[in-house]
């Protein structure tokens, strides 16, 4: 009887598959699995280093990044400059693709 084998598999063949990531929620907040490989959150970094008020920041690396999809795409995001400064940074980028720094503040490290 060939019922049977083929119940069994619609039942498999419905069964979701596994995600890669967590759905992105709108107006929720969502980590940035790999924010070194990711172009968008290196531009928004990019751009909060150039607005950081230092003596010549460079961008060294994106530690930690999130994003939030409102009116355009929010990110916050712990980068580090080549000067070994830590900062927690917001950055907004626009839907007309300009972008903002909403906040920023260097972060202390805790000494030893």
């Amino acid at each position: 009887m060939m019922i049977l084998p083929l119940f069994a598999a619609l039942a498999l063949a419905a069964e979701p598959a596994p995600a890669a990531a967590p759905p992105m929620i709108v107006g929720g907040w969502s980590v940035v699995a790999e924010p070194s490989g990711d172009a968008e959150v290196g531009r928004a970094a990019a751009f909060a280093t150039s607005r950081i008020k230092r003596h010549h920041p460079r961008l060294a690396r994106v530690e930690r990044a999130e994003r939030q999809v409102v009116a355009g795409t929010n990110f916050r995001m712990t980068i580090v400059l080549t000067d070994h400064t830590r900062w927690q940074v917001t950055v907004w980028k626009q839907l007309d693709g300009t972008y903002a720094l909403t906040a920023s503040e260097r972060v202390r490290q805790a000494r030893p």
